[in-house]
């Protein structure tokens, strides 16, 4: 679902660049699955938020989950490993990307996001930022 949630986002938003288009699409896949395998959000009745902000050739992407006891952190593997490259994968991908809020324990919710591409050095014209939850 988030991943269509991108690519229709980009069909329908000009202001997405087609050469990030999917390289956004594998991030928002990793962090929406983290979300749900290492947070709250993967509980019954629980959800994921996704909102992805674009304008000139950039985007910022977030994703709200519904809070975990454990701070989101990038595994280094020595050699080959099934499962722990998300964080990695969005680290080495994204142009930045983060957490908030920092603490430790988070009951709230916590959002983790990236952004890809060069930043608008104006925030006028037109700012796509459509949300849909998970």
């Amino acid at each position: 679902m988030a991943r269509r949630f991108v690519r229709r986002l980009w069909e329908e938003t000009p202001d997405l660049a087609p050469e990030i288009l999917d390289d956004l699409v594998l991030m928002v896949s990793e962090l929406v699955a983290n979300a749900i395998r290492h947070t709250r959000s993967g509980d019954p009745g629980g959800r994921v938020g996704l909102t992805v902000t674009a304008k000139d050739g950039w985007a910022r992407v977030e994703v709200l989950d519904e809070g975990s006891p454990h701070t989101p952190r990038v595994v280094d593997h020595d050699g080959p490993a099934t499962g722990g490259w998300g964080l990695a994968l969005v680290a080495r991908t994204a142009d930045t990307w983060g957490f908030a809020p920092d603490g430790a324990v988070v009951d709230a919710g916590r959002v983790v996001w990236f952004e890809k591409g060069d930043p608008p050095t104006s925030r006028e014209g037109r700012l796509a930022r459509p949300h849909v939850e998970i």
